[in-house]
C-alpha cells in the first residue's frame, strides 16, 4: 500500500525566496520516498538489490521543478496544494516514461524462419519451427514480459532472458532411466572339457557348458568385480512446457512466482546485448574501469560453465581430473573455479585477512564478516548483532550479482536491519568471495533446504570438510514484486511531488502546434527504435534457444499434444524431422526489417486502406474482418460478409475429418486398396463409367456422404469455403512424403461439392430473376397486341369476330 505523509502548507514564495539547494541530496530523497513504498509480500532483499536501480532514477530527475517548490519535512519530501496551481509544473521524466511505456509496446518485432535446405526435412523442420515460434511468441512475450523488458531499458539494467523447461502436472510424461550402483563380474572364461568351446564364467552362479551342457569346466580366467552405474527401473516425468524469465542483476536469488526452484542444468542463456553504448556507460558509472578486463558475475560465471560443457571442452578425461568441481554433469576445473571465486585478501583498518586463511583461524569466536548497507558487520554467537561503523566496501557495490539461498532464516529475523547480508546461506563479498565459517550459520538448520551454496575447500561442518561442489542454482527473474517496486517508486514521485498524469504529446508551451507534437513524437519515437532493434536480436536467440528446449526434452507426443491445444498440426514425419535437425545448421533465424518501429492501431489503420486504395491490397473478407477487428467492434456484430462464421463452419468440419482418420490407421489403407483396384495397371489410367466420368473411390465418397460434411447450400459462402479447402489441400500435398492421401481426396471432394454448390445457386437465381421478370414482359405483350390490333383495318378486326364502330 502507498503512504504519503502531508504537511502543512508552506507559503510557495516563500519557500521559493530562501531556496538555494534541497535542504538533503538526492540519494536522501529516495531514500525517503522508499519509506513511503511497503508492500507485505516484499522482502527486504529485494528493496536492497534495487536501490542501485533507484539512485538511476535520480540521474533523470536533477532538473525538474519539483525540485524547487517542494520541502523536506521529517525526512519526507513533501509538497503544498498550491504547487498543484503552478504553470509549467509537469515532470518531465514522469512524461518520458510513461510515453516511452506506450511506444515500446506498440512495436512487436516479428522474426523469420528459412530453411537452408529444400528437401522435405529442410521444409518440415522449417514448418514446424515457424509454428512452435508463433505459439511460443504468443504465450511467452507477455504484457509482463514486455514491461519487464522496457523497465530493463530504460534503467540501463543489465537485463537478461533465461529459457527454460518446467514441469507441469497432467501434460505428457517422458521416460527418464534410473541408474544405481551395481557389482558385476567382467571378464571370467571357462573352456569345456568335453567339447573344448570356450565362454563367460560367473562364479556367482552354476555354471554348465552353453553348448554342450557338461558340468566338467576349467577356469581360464578369474573374474573381475566392477562397479558400474547400472538401469535399475524407468519413471515417468511431467515433460511440461518450456517458459522464459525476464531477469536482472538485482533479483537473481530464487523463484518469486510458485518459490519453486529452477534446474540450472536445464537452463539456456539468450546472448547478453549491452543497452548502452561504452561512453554512456562511462557517463553514467564513472566509478566503472572500463578499460579493463570486467570481473564476471556470479551468473554469469555459470553461464560460462554451461556454455564450455555445451561444447564438450569440461567433461574429465583423466585420472588427473578427479580434483575437478562437478556442477550437475557440468565440470569446471580447478584454476577456473579458483579464478573466479577464491577469496581475496581483505584488508580493514588493521583487519588481514589473506588469501587462503580461514577465517576461523583468525576469529577464534566463531565471528562472520558480510556486507550490509555499505559496512562489514561482525556478528558474534550470542548477540548476533555488533557492526564495525568505520568500515569500507570489500568492492564497488555496483558489483554485487551473487546468487542468493531460499529466503526465511532465523538469523536473518534476529538481524533484519541487515537487510541483505548474506546470512541467508551464504557470505559473500562484493568480488564473489565466500568468506564465512560453518560453525556460526548452519546450513543444516536453513529453513528449507540451502542447495545452492558455493563451499570452500578448506570449509568443514561438524568437524568434517565438505568436497568443493555445486548444487541446484535458484533462478528468479524481474519478479512481480520487483516490478510492482519500481512502479511505486514512479507512482511515488508523481504524488509526492503533486504531478498530475501526463502523456508523450500533451500540449505545453514548447509545443503548442499540432506539427510541434507531432514532431516531439516522432523523436521520441525514434529513440526508442534501437531499443527495439536489440530486443529483437535477443528475441533471435530466444527462440534458437526455445527450439533447443523443445528438442531435448520434449518427445513427438508433447509435441503434438503442444501444437494441437494451440491449433496447429504436424504429421508424425514433420516432427520427427524438427527432432533430427541441426538447428544451427539448417534453419536461419532473423527479424523482419520494420517490425521494429513503433505503430500505432490508427497508423496501421491508415497505410492498410492506403494500401487498398492504391491496389496493392484487395478488398476480400479477410481484409474487412481484419479492419473491423483493429477498429474495436465486436467481430459477432460486425462480421463482413459472415466471414468468421463461415471460417468456423469450415474449421470444424476439417477438424472433424483429421479426428476420424488419426482415429482409424486402416482407412488409409482401405483407400490405397480401392485407388488400386481402380486403375488400370496397364496404361494407370482411372477407370470410367457409361458417361465416361473417372470412378470415384468409394471409401472417398463414403467420408463426403457423412452428415457432418453436408454442405448448406443456401448459408454458406461458397467461394470462402472453396478457398479455405484448397489451402488444406495444399498443405496436406506439401507433407506428401507420407501424409494421407485420403485427406487430399476428401479435400478435393469437398472443393468440388462448393463449387456445385456456387453453380446451382447461381442457376437458381438467375431462374427466380427470370421469373421475376415474366409477369411484366407478359403484360408488356398484350398490351402491344391491343394497341395493333386497335390500329389494324376493319377487315382484319372483323376477321377476329370484333364489332366494327361506326
Amino acid at each position: 500500500m502507498l503512504r504519503i505523509s502531508q504537511s502543512k502548507p508552506q507559503d510557495i514564495g516563500e519557500e521559493r525566496a530562501n531556496y538555494k539547494e534541497p535542504s538533503a541530496p538526492l540519494e536522501d530523497f529516495l531514500r525517503g520516498v522508499a519509506k513511503q513504498v511497503k508492500e507485505e509480500s516484499e522482502a527486504e532483499s529485494v528493496k536492497y538489490r534495487l536501490r542501485s536501480a533507484i539512485k538511476m532514477l535520480a540521474l533523470h530527475r536533477e532538473a525538474t521543478t519539483q525540485d524547487r517548490y517542494g520541502f523536506w519535512q521529517g525526512d519526507i519530501w513533501s509538497y503544498s496544494p498550491a504547487f498543484e496551481k503552478l504553470r509549467g509544473g509537469v515532470n518531465i521524466f514522469q512524461a518520458l516514461i510513461r510515453g516511452a511505456e506506450a511506444n515500446f509496446t506498440q512495436a512487436t518485432p516479428r522474426l523469420d524462419i528459412k530453411a537452408n535446405r529444400s528437401d522435405f526435412r529442410g521444409l518440415a523442420t522449417e514448418k514446424v519451427a515457424r509454428g512452435l515460434y508463433e505459439i511460443l511468441h504468443e504465450t511467452q512475450w507477455t504484457e509482463k514480459n514486455q514491461q519487464a523488458l522496457f523497465y530493463a531499458m530504460i534503467l540501463k539494467m543489465n537485463g537478461f532472458v533465461i529459457s527454460r523447461m518446467r514441469p507441469q502436472a497432467g501434460s505428457v510424461t517422458t521416460a527418464i532411466p534410473q541408474f544405481e550402483e551395481s557389482e558385476i563380474e567382467i571378464g571370467g572364461r571357462y573352456q569345456c572339457l568335453e567339447c573344448y568351446e570356450v565362454g563367460q564364467f560367473d562364479s556367482q552362479a552354476e555354471m554348465a557348458c552353453e553348448y554342450c551342457g557338461s558340468e566338467q569346466l576349467l577356469v581360464m580366467d578369474e573374474p573381475e568385480i566392477e562397479t558400474l552405474n547400472l538401469m535399475s527401473g524407468i519413471t515417468n516425468e511431467p515433460v511440461g512446457m518450456p517458459e522464459i524469465i525476464v531477469a536482472d542483476i538485482f533479483d537473481v536469488s530464487m523463484d518469486d512466482s510458485a518459490n519453486v526452484s529452477g534446474d540450472m542444468s536445464k537452463c539456456q542463456w539468450v546472448e547478453y546485448r549491452e543497452l548502452v553504448h561504452k561512453s554512456e556507460l562511462k557517463r553514467l558509472y564513472p566509478h566503472l574501469k572500463c578499460e579493463e578486463k570486467t570481473e564476471w558475475s556470479y551468473a554469469t560465471r555459470l553461464k560460462e560453465a554451461f556454455k564450455r560443457c555445451e561444447y564438450g571442452e569440461c567433461y574429465p578425461s583423466s585420472e588427473r581430473d578427479r580434483d575437478t568441481y562437478e556442477l550437475r554433469h557440468i565440470w569446471v576445473s580447478r584454476n577456473k573455479y579458483e579464478d573466479y571465486v577464491a577469496p581475496q585478501t581483505v584488508k580493514i583498518g588493521k583487519f588481514i585477512l589473506k588469501r587462503g586463511e580461514r577465517l576461523a583461524d583468525r576469529c577464534p569466536d566463531n565471528l562472520v564478516m558480510g556486507l550490509a548497507a555499505g559496512q562489514i558487520a561482525f556478528i558474534e554467537p550470542e548477540n548476533h548483532a555488533y557492526v564495525i561503523k568505520s568500515a569500507v566496501w570489500l568492492s564497488d557495490g555496483i558489483s554485487n550479482y551473487g546468487l542468493g539461498a531460499s529466503s526465511g532464516i532465523g538469523l536473518q529475523r534476529k538481524v533484519d536491519y541487515l537487510d541483505n547480508l548474506a546470512v541467508e546461506g551464504e557470505a559473500r563479498s562484493l568480488s564473489g568471495s565466500i568468506i564465512y565459517d560453518g560453525q556460526a550459520i548452519d546450513g543444516n538448520r536453513l529453513e528449507g533446504q540451502n542447495l545452492n551454496v558455493p563451499l570452500k575447500q578448506d570449509f568443514q561442518l561438524n568437524g568434517s570438510p565438505i568436497r568443493n561442489f555445486f548444487e541446484e542454482v535458484r533462478v528468479s527473474g524481474l519478479s512481480l514484486q520487483s516490478l510492482g517496486y519500481l512502479q511505486g517508486q514512479m507512482d511515488a514521485m508523481q504524488k509526492v511531488m503533486g504531478v498530475p498524469d501526463v502523456t508523450l504529446g500533451e500540449d505545453t508551451s514548447s509545443d503548442k502546434t499540432a506539427s510541434g507534437q507531432q514532431l516531439r513524437s516522432r523523436n521520441a519515437v525514434g529513440l526508442l527504435i534501437p531499443a527495439k532493434k536489440s530486443e529483437a536480436h535477443l528475441m533471435e536467440g530466444w527462440l534458437n534457444d526455445q527450439l533447443h528446449l523443445v528438442q531435448r526434452f520434449m518427445p513427438p507426443d508433447a509435441i503434438q499434444q503442444f501444437a494441437s491445444f494451440y491449433g496447429e498440426e504436424w504429421t508424425d514425419d514433420e516432427v520427427q524431422a524438427f527432432l533430427e535437425a541441426d538447428m544451427d545448421r539448417e534453419i536461419r533465424i532473423s527479424y523482419a526489417e520494420g517490425t521494429e518501429v513503433p505503430e500505432t492501431r490508427d497508423q496501421k489503420q491508415i497505410k492498410l486502406r492506403q494500401d487498398i486504395a492504391a491496389g496493392f491490397v484487395p478488398m476480400s473478407p479477410a481484409i474487412q474482418a481484419k479492419l473491423i477487428r483493429e477498429s474495436g467492434y465486436d467481430d459477432e456484430v460486425f462480421d463482413a460478409a459472415n466471414y468468421n462464421s463461415n471460417l468456423a463452419i469450415g474449421r470444424k468440419r476439417w477438424d472433424w475429418v483429421k479426428d476420424q482418420v488419426k482415429a482409424n490407421p486402416e482407412l488409409e489403407m482401405g483407400f490405397e486398396f480401392y485407388e488400386a483396384q481402380l486403375t488400370d495397371p496397364v496404361s494407370g489410367m482411372r477407370m470410367v463409367d457409361e458417361m465416361n466420368n473417372p470412378i470415384p473411390n468409394p471409401l472417398a465418397q463414403q467420408f463426403l456422404t457423412a452428415p457432418e460434411l453436408q454442405v448448406n447450400k443456401h448459408s454458406e459462402d461458397h467461394a470462402q469455403q472453396g478457398e479455405y479447402w484448397k489451402a488444406r489441400q495444399r498443405e496436406a500435398v506439401a507433407g506428401l512424403n507420407d501424409t494421407s492421401k485420403l485427406l487430399v481426396a476428401i479435400c478435393d471432394g469437398m472443393i468440388t461439392a462448393h463449387i456445385m454448390a456456387a453453380m446451382e445457386m447461381q442457376q437458381k437465381g438467375m431462374m427466380l430473376e427470370h421469373l421475376a421478370m415474366a409477369p411484366a414482359q407478359l403484360t408488356g405483350q398484350m398490351a402491344s397486341a391491343q394497341v395493333a390490333q386497335a390500329m389494324a383495318p376493319p377487315e382484319e378486326r372483323a376477321k377476329d369476330g370484333q364489332p366494327i364502330q361506326r
